[in-house]
């Protein structure tokens, strides 16, 4: 079982900025933790889970993170060749530990330990000893690396390192040790390793009222006119935005209810603005999402679109469908007309060649104009059959209303060409997801889960990363991260070890809580963008899809996960590396 310890550091780093231009004491503390992966053999694959900084110690200036590699046991050789030779062992093994988000090797250690010994020709007994053996014991080796401490931390390293929950390092140990000096030897190595991963937090705190660790006083900012005070009270504006700056324009709350900039109609205490938004998805739309087409060999995708109006409240409708490759985000279109109350269902192949998967978005357009209209009576499913497992499962499209109306109401409003999930031309995207259940995965195998991740914002030229909160079934949380380009299809395990059962099992379940399974752990996710990139633009809290594909020994199932209110920064689909500067 990992083993995680955590201690304030003493506070040696203590700062004092005083000068007589009013400058605010500032204190540097530190925290450490640290995870322990016990002794065990080599070729072994780890998880280290160290706690996540919590925000409310202060400001977070720095971080580093040491790996330190041990190993012991003992090695042997026998030169069986009709000469004397000197003999060199070579007892080491290879330590890497990988970031949970890209999966980037942060450190790597090699401990290695050395010893020459002068043999005789084969003396006739292969017992690792006489005059032409040796048996060396007790060998015992212990090699540190470290990184940092990192200043300034960028927009993924504080994504990763701040918030609740554990970061979830992996760690693999793998043995490297060889004996030369002969063309004739019998060589045994018997390894151990053990591994500690620590993390360093290294954070400020203010002796004297610094809200905006500017390294200057409130009261001197406010008074100088470097900073504003709107609502008088003292505090510069921009130290009452956490928490209460729910429309993210830099301005408090307190100030824009001043201004008239939010308003508050129903006197329950939160701007009109700024309340929850769900967004009801079991009825007709005009833009459907399918997060799943996969034509590889052995695999069929169809994709069925109705159109429920059946002349009641509209007529025949032109529909676009879109597919976006994984390999690289490109499209390809096709159009079909769909008669009141028809309904049409496509194989992928019919119109995408060759082997590819990705993701296929369909909306209502004018059959004169080509336009993007308001069409809100479509509904839609795929259905994937994998030929090679027998698994197949469906799933209904995620439906996206059109704002404007009535029917035919042009929805591209800022005539950019980009179907806007903004609450102004179709519904928002979703804001976080909620996964219920996800059972504890094997390490290989046919049963490995998937998750589905389609980036609806930022476009093409972006690369997502999603946060994951793990919680087991003992409401333990873990965290991970994962980076993908448009859409992705990763094995659970391949995001991170916390799916694993033996994780599961070791990280302080309740026996109670998962029954008739068998010794099978079951946890649950919550899933919300942290961060687009292009070369030139970050997107903070980018809107995503994702489905969980569910596998055993004889079935595969899937289901949308549930969604927790909804965020307006979403496109289908940009392809700049400005994503859309209008949406």
């Amino acid at each position: 079982m990992l083993r995680l310890t955590g201690a304030p550091a003493a506070r040696s780093l203590a700062l004092v900025l005083l000068t007589a231009a009013g400058l605010a004491p500032l204190q540097a503390d530190q925290l450490s933790y640290s995870a322990n992966v016990p002794l065990q053999t080599t070729a072994w694959t780890q998880v280290a889970p160290l706690p996540r900084f919590n925000p409310g110690l202060g400001t977070l200036q720095a971080v580093s993170v040491t790996l330190e590699a041990h190993i012991e046991g003992t090695a042997r050789f026998e030169n069986r060749a009709p000469s004397a030779a000197t003999i060199v062992t070579n007892f080491s093994a290879s330590m890497t530990l990988k970031r949970p988000d890209t999966n980037a090797v942060v450190l790597t250690a090699t401990p290695v330990h050395n010893q020459s010994e002068a043999v005789s020709a084969f003396d006739g007994v292969i017992d690792f000893g006489g005059t032409s053996g040796r048996t060396i014991p007790g060998i015992n080796v212990t090699q540190s690396s470290s990184f940092g401490p990192n200043f300034p931390l960028g927009p993924l390293d504080h994504a990763l390192f701040v918030g609740g929950g554990n970061i979830l390092f992996s760690v693999q140990a793998s043995g490297t040790s060889n004996v030369s000096g002969s063309g004739n030897l019998v060589v045994n190595f018997t390894q151990q390793a053990s591994a500690v991963v620590r993390v360093t937090y290294v954070y400020e705190v203010p002796f004297f009222p610094d809200c905006n660790h500017n390294g200057i006083l409130d009261a001197s900012d406010v008074a100088s006119g470097h900073s504003d005070d709107c609502d008088g009270n003292g505090l510069p504006d921009e130290c009452q935005i956490v928490g209460g700056d729910c429309n993210d324009n830099g301005i408090p709350d307190l100030c824009d209810f001043a201004s008239g900039v939010l308003t508050d109609n129903d006197a329950n205490g939160v701007p009109d603005q700024c309340l929850c938004v769900q967004v009801d998805r079991t009825h007709g739309g005009s833009l459907l999402v399918y997060p799943e087409f996969d034509q590889r060999q052995g695999s069929i995708t169809l994709l069925s679109i109705t159109n429920t109006s059946c002349g009641i409240g509209g007529g025949g409708i032109d529909v676009e469908f879109v597919a976006i490759e994984s390999e690289d985000c490109l499209e390809t279109n096709r159009t079909e007309r769909l008669t009141p109350c028809d309904t049409l269902t496509i194989l992928t192949h019919a119109f995408l060649p060759g082997e590819k998967r990705g993701y296929v978005y369909a909306f209502a357009k004018s059959s004169t104009t080509g336009q993007p209209v308001s069409f809100n009576w479509l509904i839609g499913s795929s259905l994937t059959m994998e030929a090679f497992t027998n698994f197949g499962y469906g799933l209904n499209a995620v439906n996206f209303r059109a704002i404007p109306q009535p029917d035919g109401a042009l929805t591209d409003l800022d005539a950019d060409g980009l179907r806007d999930l903004n609450d102004a031309e179709y519904d928002p995207a979703p804001d976080v997801l909620y996964v219920p259940r996800f059972l504890g995965q094997a390490s290989q195998g046919l049963q490995q889960s998937q998750l589905v991740l389609v980036a609806l914002t930022g476009g093409r030229a972006f690369s997502t990363t999603v946060g994951l909160q793990v919680f087991n079934d003992n409401e333990e949380a873990l965290y991970a991260q994962h980076t993908f380009d448009c859409w992705d299809k990763p094995n659970l395990t391949e995001i991170n070890g916390a799916f694993r059962n033996s994780v599961l099992l070791d990280s302080g379940h309740s026996p109670s809580e998962t029954q008739g399974l068998g010794g099978r752990e079951t946890g649950w996710m919550r899933v919300d963008g942290v961060l687009a990139s292009s070369v030139a633009l970050d997107i903070v809290d980018p809107a995503v899809l994702c489905v969980l594909i569910e596998r055993g020994r004889s079935y595969a199932v899937a289901d949308l996960p549930w969604e927790g209110c909804s965020q307006t920064n979403g496109d289908l689909l940009p392809s700049g590396i400005f994503g859309d500067p209008s949406p």
